[in-house]
């Protein structure tokens, strides 16, 4: 034991600070580095658990839907349809069997019923003055008897020249030139008594048939009226459709056009050896040309012509009464009946 060297004690407290020193140092830095540690470890949790989300719901989030929703489209556009032709090709067969039905249809509009009705309406047009001339004839006697204190010449006279009415089918000129004679025979019966007699003029038109209604309406209120003719000259542009032969022949078209909106009338021509269909007369060459235009669109045939012609005039009265004052009672009479007298006539 002596052996042992001594250290001084000074020395061993050194070394014993010295080594106290290092574990201080050595404990310090391992708290140090703990305390790092569990800094940066809360700073980590903080982080994932504030800022990020957990990988288990990154994971959970589903992927946005794919965007190439366009891809329908170019299915859309490869989608021809070659039917158009099938339908055409169905079509084909059809069509000889429609026209047909349509010309059956268009046969049977016109039925032989019609073109009777049509061809006595036109037969009546050119008998009318036939018709003017021998009801003149049959109303003059009925007159007299009214008024008993005119003399009875005239019941002997009418009588044996009113002629039946008859609806010959008219081979024109001949009956038309007829009627006029008869016409122009009768007024000298009425004239004879004209210097005598007054009569109530209730109305002068070119237009016969509303003259033949006028008569009719009076003679239905229980009057005695009749009609005086005579022509003046007249020139008008004409529209008219088609030549025929006959009125019979003119008959079914004028059924057509009548149909479609175009009243019309038969009119001789060449000297009553041909007919046609006029469905207006004009002053002038534009109105005519209009309706010549517009009756060409509905497929007619129309033809402007100017026809330099004497025109009838037919002139409604009523009554032979032996004084101006009975007139004067008649007229107002028939005033206060509707009509509107043009005055007295001697």
């Amino acid at each position: 034991m002596d052996n042992i060297p001594r250290v001084p004690e000074d020395d061993l407290y050194e070394d014993l600070d010295k080594s106290l020193d290092q574990n201080r140092a050595k404990s310090r830095k391992i708290k140090a580095m703990i305390l790092v540690g569990v800094v940066v470890g809360l700073g980590m949790a903080h982080y994932f658990s504030y800022i990020q989300l957990p990988l288990d719901k990154l994971m959970s989030i589903p992927a946005p839907a794919p965007a190439p929703a366009p891809a329908p489209a170019p299915k859309v556009k490869v989608a021809p349809k070659p039917e158009p032709p099938k339908v055409e090709q169905t079509a084909l067969p059809q069509e000889p069997d429609s026209p047909p039905a349509q010309e059956e249809a268009e046969e049977e509009a016109i039925s032989p019923e019609q073109v009777d009705e049509r061809l006595a309406a036109l037969n009546k047009m050119n008998l009318i003055e036939e018709d003017i001339s021998s009801h003149k004839e049959q109303t003059a006697p009925p007159v007299v008897k009214v008024q008993p204190s005119q003399t009875n010449k005239p019941d002997a006279e009418e009588p044996p020249k009113a002629p039946a009415i008859q609806p010959d089918n008219p081979p024109a000129p001949a009956e038309g030139n007829k009627g006029k004679a008869e016409s122009s025979a009768s007024p000298p019966d009425i004239n004879k008594e004209e210097s005598d007699t007054y009569a109530v003029q209730v109305v002068a038109t070119t237009d016969a048939m509303s003259a033949l209604e006028i008569r009719d309406k009076l003679a239905a209120q229980g009057r005695q009226p009749w009609i005086a003719t005579s022509t003046t000259p007249h020139s008008s542009y004409r529209v008219e459709v088609g030549v025929f032969g006959t009125i019979k022949e003119a008959a079914s078209l004028s059924v057509t056009m009548a149909e479609a909106g175009f009243e019309n009338r038969a009119a001789y021509l060449s000297g009553g050896k041909m007919v046609t269909l006029v469905i207006g007369s004009f002053a002038n060459r534009e109105d005519g040309a209009r309706l010549a235009l517009k009756a060409k669109t509905a497929g007619f045939e129309a033809k402007v012509r100017l026809r330099s012609e004497t025109k009838n005039l037919y002139m409604v009265r009523v009554g032979k009464y032996k004084s101006h004052k009975e007139a004067q009672d008649a007229m107002n009479a028939i005033r206060k009946s509707g009509f509107h007298p043009e005055g007295i006539t001697k």
